[in-house]
């Protein structure tokens, strides 16, 4: 049985985003889920808005 501090190491999402041109570049991963994102805006106003996305509709959390 894992501990709790086991399973919380195992689902972390970890996320590189890059801007250029006024365009927003965002790749997610989250190893648990086997899952790999990518993301390509036009926002310039909230960055983090991806990232929310991602935890809200793709992970669900």
């Amino acid at each position: 049985m894992k501990s709790n501090k086991e399973e919380c190491a195992e689902n972390k999402t970890f996320y590189a985003m890059g801007m250029g041109g006024g365009r927003g570049q965002y790749i997610f991963v989250n190893q648990k889920q086997g899952l790999v994102a990518v993301f390509t805006t036009i926002i310039s106003d909230d960055s983090l808005l991806p990232l929310q996305w991602f935890n809200n509709y793709i992970l669900k959390e």
